[in-house]
């Protein structure tokens, strides 16, 4: 938790927060919503912002319906059906 939070200070003081990626980083604790595999800061350009709810379901583009995952993780999920 100390690492995270050195972390989260080092942002700040650039100005990164403002970053949809990095701030779903480090309100999922550094790791994959999807898995909880741990996700390294410096690899955020690798990983993907995925609607928990898809938009083909509803229209939510609201920081509540984004997960920061890795991108075979959204891959697999795009292959599923939802079906009513």
């Amino acid at each position: 938790m100390v690492e995270l939070r050195q972390k989260l200070e080092s942002c700040k003081s650039n100005k990164r927060l403002s970053d949809e990626k990095t701030f779903l980083y480090f309100i999922q604790f550094g790791k994959s919503l999807y898995s909880g595999k741990t996700l390294e800061l410096s690899q955020l350009p690798t990983y993907e912002v995925d609607h928990i709810i898809p938009r083909s379901v509803i229209v939510d583009d609201s920081i509540d319906n984004k997960a920061l995952v890795l991108k075979y993780e959204n891959q697999e999920k795009k292959e599923t059906c939802f079906v009513e």
